[in-house]
């Protein structure tokens, strides 16, 4: 490798985890098997084929060459723990949304309103807890009118979060409103914008929020305490 290439590839390293890790193990791996290779292993082979000669079928004794092999099995199994450490070290934002991610359930049918007047958020419903959640974005939009804003918008944002290709900003634009008064969502509205902005890698601020839920002891502070714990991708 040229010095040039050499340059581009530790530029490369500070840029990409993956690789990184990657070579961290490759060198892991080079240490352990340089050390095991210290063993001779054509005399072990040597001592195997003579004690197989001299030594047939006895029982309770441990070969030579069993001793000298088993070392080196040890030390692959250091190797491979070592290595599984070394990859389990770089938890993503997006496998923490996978984990932690869950659908809220579905609202409520108003019953203090008549049924002309609630028409939008009745369809609403029924499409979110159908899981058709692009056409339910559109009829909780309509509803907006017909409940209180915090609840229209808080669904609107669980059914982006919902979609096959989410829509995490709109999702956040949406708990940002609810985030704006006292309601009884504006707790879940929380959880679920910072699972939102793991969804668009920005765990920075969805920490801070972390922070804030199992400090107040809000809506899945336990699990918010659980995320807090794990090991972050560098």
């Amino acid at each position: 490798m040229t010095a040039e290439e050499l340059q581009a590839f530790e530029q490369q390293l500070t840029i990409d985890t993956a690789l990184a890790n990657a070579y961290e193990a490759e060198i892991v791996a080079r240490q352990l098997i340089t050390e095991a290779g210290r063993l001779d292993l054509k005399e072990t082979l040597e001592v195997f084929d003579a004690e197989m000669e001299h030594s047939p079928g006895q029982g309770g004794v441990i070969p030579l060459w069993m001793k000298r092999v088993l070392p080196v099995a040890a030390m692959f199994v250091i190797f491979i723990g070592v290595y599984q450490i070394i990859l389990i070290d770089s938890t993503t934002s997006s496998e923490v949304y996978d984990t932690y991610f869950e659908t809220y359930a579905a609202p409520s049918v108003l019953r203090d309103v008549g049924i002309d007047e609630s028409i939008n958020w009745e369809m609403a419903t029924n499409l979110y807890a159908a899981k058709n959640y692009r056409d339910a974005v559109l009829y909780f939009a309509k509803a907006e009118g017909e409940v209180p804003v915090y609840l229209s918008e808080f669904y609107k944002g669980m059914s982006n979060m919902n979609l096959d290709a989410p829509y995490y900003q709109r999702a956040i634009n949406a708990f940002d409103i609810v985030l704006q008064t006292d309601n009884d969502y504006r707790q879940q509205a929380q959880w679920y914008k910072a699972l939102a902005l793991l969804g668009i890698n920005n765990k920075e601020e969805a920490i801070a929020i972390f922070n804030s839920i199992v400090e107040n002891r809000s809506y899945n502070y336990m699990k918010a305490e659980e995320i807090l714990k794990l090991k972050w991708e560098r």
